[in-house]
């Protein structure tokens, strides 16, 4: 709150760097305080929010105060805006660019735009982040990635092609320009490249030691995104069973759907009392995964449900203590 209130918005269209500053310090004091982990899990739940978002950050809606103060698209997307910097300038130049920011005479004790802000950031990185702002503070939206892989012996090494493709649908902009991590596991194996996806569809090989096992999009959860892995998308909605099951702390729920929707999945016990929200947000056709923490619940059986396009889909699962 006092980051927004020493440097505030010159404009309305600059309310996102109060709010956003202000939501994003929130992530850096339980980093601080509690460690890596909590900080993800912060900035998870702010991106889940900010992916519901509708409406353009830095052209917000002036017509209305209850409007113009959207959570999703003002405070949880500007939040994920500063953590997608982040990863892209780094922590060194992300952090002395922030520094330099709140000690810039020209803007502490007074205002600043979103010019202003990437002036500084462009000026401490020797970057050009015009892409980076005009794509996610003046775009709209997200981008959806489908992905796929394949491996073939190249002498004593492994050559590996990750194709990968931006599901079309939007104007502004027509695909967003990305530094992505893709991270390359087998039993010998583990580590993360990072690629510059620049085109909604986009082939990168990479030379490896060994036949690879798995590849993941963004395993930090950096961006912004829905992705899925496998170009075939769902032709049915499903929800799979949960694994493991029966379980004692954590599972994972698998689920499909053809096409974008408004997505409810939601953790019943038998009488019928919701215990847990694991998502609820438009999502893109596609393949998912959430993991649910049954901490504080006690053994028995539960019902998860899935609600989504006017289908309703439910299985049990098992707690064990």
């Amino acid at each position: 709150q006092w980051f927004g209130d020493m440097i505030t918005c010159r404009t309305w269209s600059d309310l996102w760097l109060n709010e956003g500053f202000a939501e994003y310090s929130t992530g850096l004091y339980f980093e601080r305080k509690q460690g890596a982990a909590s900080y993800r899990d912060y900035m998870n739940s702010l991106m889940q929010i900010a992916a519901v978002a509708q409406g353009v950050m830095g052209v917000p809606d002036l017509t209305d105060a209850r409007t113009l103060f959207t959570f999703p698209l003002i405070y949880a997307k500007g939040a994920s805006v500063l953590h997608m910097l982040r990863h892209v300038l780094g922590d060194t130049l992300f952090f002395r660019a922030i520094h330099e920011y709140a000690n810039d005479p020209a803007l502490k004790y007074s205002t600043a735009s979103t010019k202003d802000f990437q002036s500084v950031c462009e000026r401490v990185s020797n970057k050009d982040l015009g892409y980076f702002f005009q794509e996610w503070v003046y775009g709209e939206d997200h981008p959806a990635y489908e992905y796929s892989w394949n491996w073939k012996a190249a002498g004593d090494s492994t050559l590996l092609t990750i194709d990968l493709r931006q599901q079309a649908g939007r104007a502004n902009p027509v695909f967003f320009i990305m530094p992505l991590d893709f991270r390359i596991t087998a039993p010998s194996l583990d580590t993360t490249v990072t690629v510059v996806n620049d085109a909604r569809e986009q082939s990168f090989r990479i030379n490896i030691r060994t036949r690879p096992d798995a590849v993941q999009l963004d395993p930090g959860g950096w961006v912004l995104k829905s992705a899925f892995e496998g170009v075939d998308l769902p032709s049915e909605y499903r929800l799979d069973q949960n694994y493991p099951n029966p379980f004692n702390s954590t599972t994972t729920v698998q689920y499909r759907l053809p096409k974008r929707e408004r997505v409810r999945l939601t953790i019943y016990d038998m009488l019928g009392r919701e215990v847990g929200t694991l998502v609820n947000a438009e999502q893109y056709a596609g393949r998912y995964e959430v993991q649910w923490s049954s901490q504080n619940i006690s053994s028995g059986v539960y019902i998860y449900r899935l609600v989504a396009g006017g289908v309703h889909l439910q299985k049990k699962m098992m707690v064990i203590r």
